[in-house]
């Protein structure tokens, strides 16, 4: 792959991705996201989620859909990172 494409940015990265260094809840790093991804493709799997837990929010968003409600909050398991995200958002 031709320098700064995909394979060359996982092959470069390090470390977790996550919101201000929280690693516990990182869904790895990025080659190993970039893997997951390339992994899918192979094996024909329309929908990749970088972390186990993200399954959680998109079946109670579904959920929601189904039977015409508002969507629940995102971040009711994690509303630290609610907060991260809204700070980021107003500082930006």
């Amino acid at each position: 792959m031709p320098r700064g494409g995909v394979l060359d940015l996982a092959d470069r990265a390090h470390g977790p991705v996550a919101l201000d260094g929280d690693a516990d809840h990182a869904p790895g790093s990025a080659a190993e996201v970039a893997q997951r991804v390339f992994d899918a493709v192979a094996a024909d799997q329309f929908y990749v989620f970088s972390h186990p837990k993200a399954l959680g929010n998109v079946r109670s968003r579904m959920e929601a859909i189904v039977d015409v409600r508002n969507p629940p909050d995102p971040f009711l398991e994690r509303p630290e990172v609610g907060e991260q995200l809204r700070k980021a958002l107003r500082e930006a």
